[in-house]
């Protein structure tokens, strides 16, 4: 597998076809990768387990192991973007769950736990009419059009805790489970996303047991969440993207969500962003 994630040209070599299917599974909607890789990795099975190596598996020492296929591309899935997302300085990368309309981005932006992959999917769920860019990495770049930010896809799997009771079913076929790490994942692969698009509104949940409500968020408050929520926070910050998060602030209404049923809270989302046109 050879893939093209933002800068970086990503390639994984394994005889396993179990594992060779999972990779391309899960990164299905990444462009392919041209020329020699930026980062390269294989994954081999040894006395029962599965190993990454790095460098083509030309290293010695593994990095990882795990002990089932779905297990070992979950764990190098998440090592892969948490290895190299730190270093990216063109463009912000911000921990959101993204879905768009109508040629508008909505980021749902958050802490593990917020709620971000339960209301992705519950706006995907409820309306056809929503594509799907991130359940967690979303990748932004200035215009220079306007000054506008935009959102490109990043489209990997969403990733639902098991413990949690969905209000809806997802298809068999496009869902994965991981027992030992008490994961769900879901492909909505008939949604995704194929183009960058400006982004229109921000929103940061907070689950609350008593009630649904939007609070609208001052821009100065804003900018300090959307930094905290960088994954890119010393290189994109340290090469002036600091004046660039307050515009993002400054040009988008942004509010905190108290959600407390994720197809009520999609239901008012969507009234919200349908405002927004009026």
């Amino acid at each position: 597998m050879k893939k093209a994630l933002l800068n970086k040209v990503i390639e994984v070599q394994t005889d396993v076809h179990e594992v060779q299917v999972l990779l391309e599974t899960f990164f299905q909607a990444f462009p392919p990768g041209e020329g020699k890789p930026s980062l390269a990795y294989t994954i081999r099975a040894f006395d029962g387990k599965f190993w990454v190596l790095e460098g083509n598996g030309e290293a010695k020492a593994p990095l990882f192991c795990g002990g089932s296929p779905l297990e070992i591309v979950y764990l190098f899935e998440t090592f892969l973007y948490y290895h190299f997302l730190p270093s990216v300085n063109e463009r912000l990368i911000l921990h959101a769950g993204v879905v768009a309309k109508g040629g508008k981005a909505l980021l749902l932006l958050g802490p593990s736990g917020s709620g971000k992959s339960m209301l992705t999917t519950a706006l995907l769920e409820r309306s056809e009419d929503f594509s799907y860019f991130s359940d967690d990495v979303s990748p932004l770049s200035m215009s220079p059009e306007g000054g506008k930010y935009r959102v490109s896809p990043f489209p990997r799997a969403i990733r639902l805790r098991e413990r949690v009771p969905l209000p809806f079913s997802l298809p068999p076929h496009r869902c994965f489970s991981l027992p030992s790490y008490s994961l769900r994942f879901f492909l909505p692969v008939q949604r995704f996303a194929t183009s960058e698009v400006p982004v229109s509104l921000m929103l940061f949940p907070e689950w609350d047991p008593s009630r649904l409500e939007f609070l609208q968020i001052k821009k100065g408050e804003a900018a300090l969440y959307l930094t905290c929520l960088a994954f890119n926070k010393t290189e994109y910050i340290m090469g002036g993207g600091l004046g660039l998060i307050a515009q993002l602030a400054q040009g988008v209404l942004a509010y905190r969500l108290l959600w407390n049923e994720p197809f009520q809270a999609a239901e008012a989302i969507e009234k919200l962003f349908l405002e927004l046109d009026m």
